[in-house]
């Protein structure tokens, strides 16, 4: 009997590809790239470089304490636990940018004030440390997701965000990619710099930007080579952001496509962990979404309920009292925190939101004497 001819294997196009994961939206097909395009030389400085322009915000009681120990005879003891999991933190870029300066950028699709508070914070310590002390470090969070980001319930495209407490302190630039002018970045003439413009919310005349950017790459790199080809892919995945990954293909030039349809090992090798992300990513929404249902249920669990409460904040854009935050860890019961997360985008004051969730004038007014954590 002869032999059937081995069947040749066959490879999904980068558009197919790309298509899926974006259609199914279980990951952002971007992270990679964008990093990428972040280490292009001259990128991260023009970033940094309008920190003059930033607003400052600030966090905490500050740095200076005339009376740190105070004048009380009393002194009210708080616990000791403060709980923890040992885990290894990985930074998204670290860079040696000289003169004694380390550059952490922290690339980040959602915002959660306070996890991005404590997040800078814990890479700034491990970092520092890393290197004895002995190097200034300089922080960029570049937040790229779709909703506007806000600090101290305040919207802020770029600011210089202060986190202190006298004890501590840490500082970093935040810079809100969606707010950028992505006509302005054109103007620069540096191609990975203005394909960030592509990550703005709103881009005037679109297929305009495109064909220009696609023009100006042209004229770094000759269409049909390979690195031609690669940037090409960068920009549409990076464009995959805000959906416009089919505008950058459509307006490419034909020896750019002709080279990608005659390389399909190549790409499809790069792009195929996409797909395991995308998978992995089902999986944890899966996880989270039981995780969720039993906590709901679950009235006295402590630390699932400060965590809500932290998410609540975050996702509404605003801050609950300290006296309620001490308050609720020894009496907010389940029912009255699921009505905090349904009735709390019906009430901007948060005091009549507190009156209609049927929770105590004490928790906003006296604080705790004692508080237990654990």
């Amino acid at each position: 009997m002869a032999k059937l001819p081995k069947k040749e294997k066959t490879y999904p196009s980068f558009r197919q590809l790309l298509g899926d994961a974006v259609r199914k939206k279980q990951t952002r097909p971007f992270d990679t790239e964008l990093k990428e395009l972040l280490k292009s030389p001259g990128v991260l400085a023009r970033l940094w470089n309008n920190w003059a322009e930033y607003h400052r915000v600030d966090f905490g009681p500050g740095r200076e304490d005339p009376d740190p120990i105070g004048v009380r005879a009393d002194v009210e003891f708080l616990g000791e636990e403060f709980r923890d999991k040992q885990v290894t933190f990985r930074t998204d870029l670290v860079s040696d940018i000289g003169k004694g300066r380390i550059l952490h950028v922290e690339q980040q699709t959602k915002h959660n004030e306070l996890v991005m508070l404590r997040r800078m914070a814990t890479y700034g310590s491990l970092i520092s440390s890393f290197y004895k002390y002995r190097r200034n470090l300089l922080q960029i969070y570049y937040y790229t997701g779709d909703p506007i980001a806000r600090w101290n319930a305040v919207a802020e495209p770029q600011a210089t965000v202060n986190n202190a407490n006298w004890a501590s302190a840490n500082r970093f630039v935040f810079i809100d990619a969606g707010a950028q002018d992505p006509w302005a970045m054109l103007g620069s003439k540096h191609v990975e710099y203005a394909m960030l413009g592509l990550l703005s919310r709103d881009v005037p005349r679109l297929g305009e930007f495109v064909e220009d950017l696609l023009s100006l790459m042209a004229k770094k790199y000759e269409q049909g080579s390979l690195e031609s080809v690669d940037k090409l892919v960068t920009c549409a995945m990076v464009a995959s952001l805000r959906g416009r990954e089919n505008i950058v293909m459509e307006k490419s030039s034909a020896m750019d496509k002709a080279r990608l349809q005659r390389d399909p090992t190549r790409y499809y090798s790069r792009f195929r962990p996409l797909i395991g992300e995308m998978v992995d990513a089902h999986i944890d929404a899966e996880v989270s979404r039981q995780v969720s249902a039993q906590v709901s249920e679950h009235k006295g669990n402590v630390e699932n309920m400060m965590e809500r409460i932290v998410q609540l904040e975050g996702v509404a854009g605003i801050h609950f009292p300290m006296q309620f935050m001490d308050w609720s860890v020894r009496h907010l019961s389940g029912e009255q925190l699921r009505a905090l997360e349904l009735r709390i985008n019906d009430h901007k004051d948060i005091y009549a939101l507190f009156d209609a969730c049927s929770i105590p004038r004490e928790a906003r007014e006296v604080r705790a004497k004692t508080a237990t954590y654990g």
